[in-house]
């Protein structure tokens, strides 16, 4: 009841994504294993005007590209803080076509965590400024081609 129209709408929108018994294991792909951060948070990534070094590998592990670039352009404070277009960062990748499918269904999957972690009762909904929430269902819906 607390939620304004579009945020109920991206909420329902990515339960029905959900139930639509995504991921479809034909689209699954194995990517070419990586050293995984794990942790895409901007305060992460420290800059010190030559490149950027990467702290708190709590979170870090085996992973695959496309699960740690989907994570790292959906992150709040990657599109909220710092206005990174996500287009325009994964377009600098050479990805093969199965990993580009799979970051597609993964950005809907890190934007619908981020829904569910921004709504009223979520952990990150306080830590955020105001009008997150929604800006992030946008994002959702868009994502999920449901604009």
């Amino acid at each position: 009841r607390r939620l304004d129209p579009l945020s109920r709408r991206a909420y329902r929108a990515v339960l029905a994504w959900l139930d639509s018994r995504w991921p479809n294991p034909a689209t699954s792909v194995s990517g070419q294993p990586v050293f995984a951060q794990g942790d895409p948070n901007l305060a992460n990534h420290l800059w010190d005007g030559y490149g950027v070094h990467l702290v708190d590998f709590e979170a870090s592990g085996r992973g695959d590209r496309a699960t740690e670039l989907a994570d790292f352009v959906e992150h709040v404070t990657m599109w909220a803080h710092a206005a990174i277009d996500a287009e325009a960062f994964l377009d600098r990748f050479d990805l093969s076509l199965g990993e580009r499918v799979q970051v597609v269904h993964l950005r809907r999957l890190f934007a619908a965590f981020w829904v569910m972690r921004l709504l009223p009762s979520g952990t990150a909904y306080e830590r955020n400024p105001p009008g997150t929430l929604e800006r992030q269902a946008s994002r959702l819906l868009d994502l999920l081609g449901s604009t």
